[in-house]
């Protein structure tokens, strides 16, 4: 056999802001609430839409109006009763709000923070501690022109950086440029490719890594590949070639230019009894692409004819230029 749900009533304030709350006779008694409202204590009564909980807060769409709450028996329970009226419900001479916002602090504790709120005013947002690895992404509910209490919580997302990686003169980037990446993760690998001459130097942050792999990321990262020219080598033999066909180097000057530095070499005879043939190897003029090697060939002029006075009679001999020629 069932019990009997016996009675409801209601206590508070019929004021608009107040809340409203329903008790039962049996106390114990399981029920279910249905909220009404009608514009007289006799009148027709409409339920109010969402209104069924144990509470109620009353709104401004309340003012003016008779308030009762209906309970219907469940479980163990049977029967339905209707509370008495409440109202009119009339506005007070000052509506306040309280108005909660729900955040998190850096260590990610709990933080609430309360102000009242004037019928019709804003809050005031308050200031949102920074989270590592986690930005800040709005609240879930506006709070300007406040007509009830609220409860008001932050979002958060995670943080993501990008990564940007860019080639200056002499190469170029392969891998992904930009990259997004969530805080503390790490990005994919990317190489600075040098050119064909050039070499690569540094990134612009200074680190040497090629490949790059950032790792564990908390920033935005954004550096730059930077490249040099190789340096290479113009040499210039000048080269005797004897009658048997027989090479000697006379001599060797080096010079130093840069990938695609213009260069031009200029033949200077070596001292001595020597006669230029030809030049062989690279181009005396060009851009450098690549080191140079130039040969100036030459024969050795082996005899000389000199004219010398030997007792009063004018001789004519014939002198190799190694050696030296002494009056006796």
């Amino acid at each position: 056999m069932k019990l009997i749900l016996k009675d409801v009533s209601v206590e508070g304030d019929a004021v608009v802001g107040q809340t409203l709350t329903a008790t039962t006779s049996p106390e114990a008694a399981t029920v279910t609430y249905e909220w009404q409202k009608a514009d007289a204590a006799d009148g027709t009564y409409v339920a109010i839409a969402g209104a069924t909980g144990e509470t109620y807060e009353l709104t401004e769409d309340d003012e003016g109006m008779y308030v009762r709450v209906v309970a219907t028996a469940t479980g163990d329970y049977e029967g339905v009763v209707t509370s008495s009226a409440n109202g009119p419900v009339e506005m007070p001479a000052v509506i306040t709000y309280t108005v909660t916002f729900v955040f998190l602090d850096e260590q990610n504790q709990i933080v609430t923070e309360a102000q009242t709120v004037d019928h019709g005013s804003d809050a005031i947002e308050p200031i949102i501690p920074a989270r590592t690895g986690y930005v800040f992404d709005g609240w879930d509910k506006t709070f300007t022109n406040v007509t009830s209490n609220l409860t008001i919580t932050a979002n958060y997302k995670a943080a993501t950086y990008t990564l940007t990686y860019s080639a200056g003169v002499g190469g170029s980037i392969m891998g992904t440029t930009p990259q997004t990446i969530n805080h503390g993760d790490s990005g994919t690998a990317v190489t600075a490719e040098a050119a064909e001459g050039y070499h690569f130097v540094k990134w612009s942050d200074d680190s040497t890594q090629n490949p790059r792999i950032d790792t564990s990321v908390i920033s935005d990262v954004a550096v730059a590949a930077e490249f040099a020219p190789n340096q290479l080598t113009i040499t210039v033999n000048y080269v005797e070639i004897d009658e048997l066909g027989f090479v000697e180097i006379i001599s060797t000057t080096e010079d130093t230019k840069a990938f695609g530095e213009a260069y031009a070499v200029t033949k200077v005879d070596p001292v001595g009894f020597f006669t230029y043939v030809d030049s062989t190897g690279d181009a005396l003029t060009g851009t450098v692409d690549e080191a140079k090697v130039i040969n100036f060939n030459y024969t050795r002029n082996n005899k000389v004819k000199l004219t010398v006075s030997s007792y009063g009679t004018d001789v004519t001999v014939a002198v190799d230029d190694r050696y030296v020629l002494k009056a006796i």
